[in-house]
This record gives structure tokens, sequence and C-alpha cells, in this order.
């Protein structure tokens, strides 16, 4: 089974998750080196949310299950054309 990443990181759940994970896991490691940040946390996770929403709107990532409005969605549908 093959999977395809391209599609996979136009998913909008995917790239929430990978984002979340990468701000978790950078405080966690500044927390461990004892480096203190000016920056919350919860800042950061809403600008990232903030950016998934504005890639959504200009269709950069998509919900597979959906039809959009410009057919990027054929490669989950199976329809080559």
């Amino acid at each position: 089974m093959r999977i395809d990443w391209k599609a996979r990181f136009g998913n909008k759940t995917t790239l929430a998750a990978i984002a979340t994970t990468t701000v978790v896991f950078a405080y966690q490691a500044l927390a461990a080196f004892c480096i203190a940040t000016t920056v919350d946390q919860k800042y950061v996770i809403s600008l990232a949310g903030i950016s998934m929403t504005l890639f959504m709107a200009l269709e950069i990532a998509t919900n597979p299950t959906t039809s959009s409005v410009s057919g990027k969605n054929d490669e989950w549908s199976g329809n080559k054309g």
C-alpha cells in the first residue's frame, strides 16, 4: 500500500496535527534546556490555526471528503479527468 504524501499534506487535519505536535515538541525541548521564551505557546498554536484557515480559504489544504470548487479532490475520488 502506497501513501500519497502530497494528498496527505494537503489535508487540514494532517496539517493541524503536524503543526501542534511541532509546537509542543519545540516548547518541551526549550523547557528541557531551561530556555525561556517570550511568546506563549497558545499564541503560536492560534497563529497556526489562522494559517490553516487561510490555507483552506485559498484551497491549498482541502477536505478530502467534500468536493472542491476547483476540482482538486479528483485524486481522492479516483476520477482521472
